[in-house]
């Protein structure tokens, strides 16, 4: 009877009981698992956290942060530096167009693991397919900004379409952000939860002020790479805001993904130590059921 599975509706998730492996697809949460008569098994996997899933998820999830914190901590400082001290204008866009496609493409992978469904992070999950590819928009950004120097008849056009590709690529980083936190929650870290919102916050505002700049600007006639005026200047600083604040989130989660590593043996050793703790416990309610049915009806556990 071990591993046995069941088609029926709702049970696409991969879900077996902690304590003996068996499939316990198409059962009502709650249910004790047929084989041990263990109760709680069943959550014990889908709401686990990720310092609790299989070595080669913990190892998957841990690179692609590891990678993105490196990307993000390295690179970003260095282009804001050369860009106060030198005045580079077009080294901190040029980055951003080239490191968030890539930083996309290693923060919205999907996993076949039944906590990693838990928390939408499953094979297949449509917002993390839509957060990694619409990523190309920055090649796009950066073709244009690339652009510009060249194609002096075509100045207002191309800067409108800059102003329409930046605000395309804010809202890519707010799904991005979103995926991120289902990784935060799955990591059980509330901080980078906190920090997250106020990110996502401040993304809504500033594709708001970009807007509202882009149609003033319009009005007015005037329209120049970043934005002019007031709300150009407070959207320029709260970009920068948010950006240090995605640094520090990046090697935060970054340092969390590799305490998962440096941790796995523990954890693995606690998941025994539990395991076998509850086969105990299973195979005692296992043996008030058959003193149950030993004694007849009415009798009490």
């Amino acid at each position: 009877m071990r591993a046995q599975r069941s088609d029926a509706p709702g049970s696409g998730e991969e879900l077996t009981c902690f304590g003996c492996g068996y499939d316990l697809r198409g059962l009502p949460p709650g249910t004790a698992c047929p084989e041990c008569g263990l109760v709680p098994v069943r959550a014990l996997k889908a709401h686990g956290s990720l310092d609790h899933a299989p070595p080669p998820v913990v190892l998957g999830v841990s690179w692609r942060l590891v990678s993105c914190a490196v990307l993000l901590v390295v690179i970003l400082p260095v282009a804001t530096t050369s860009l106060m001290l030198f005045g580079w204008t077009l080294v901190l866009p040029s980055l951003l167009a080239l490191i968030l496609p890539f930083v996309s493409w290693l923060g919205t992978a999907t996993w076949q693991e039944p906590s990693a469904v838990h928390h939408r992070l499953g094979a297949g999950d449509r917002l993390c397919l839509v957060a990694r590819w619409s990523g190309l928009v920055w090649f796009a950004y950066l073709g244009v900004l690339l652009a510009l120097p060249h194609a002096p008849n075509f100045q207002v056009p191309m800067l409108l379409l800059e102003r329409l590709l930046w605000l395309a690529g804010l809202v890519q980083v707010l799904l991005l952000g979103i995926v991120t936190g289902r990784y935060a929650a799955w990591m059980r870290d509330e901080g980078a939860e906190v920090l997250l919102q106020f990110i996502n916050a401040s993304l809504v505002l500033i594709s708001v002020l970009v807007l509202a700049g882009t149609v003033i600007d319009l009005s007015y006639g005037r329209l120049d790479l970043g934005g002019s005026g007031l709300i150009g200047v407070v959207a320029r600083m709260l970009a920068g805001i948010t950006l240090a604040c995605g640094v520090i989130l990046s090697a935060k989660l970054g340092l969390g993904a590799l305490w998962s590593i440096l941790h796995r043996h523990d954890n693995t050793a606690w998941d025994r130590i539990r395991a076998e703790r509850e086969r105990e416990e299973g195979a005692v309610f296992a043996e008030r059921i058959d003193r149950m049915d030993e004694a007849g009806p009415g009798s009490a556990p």
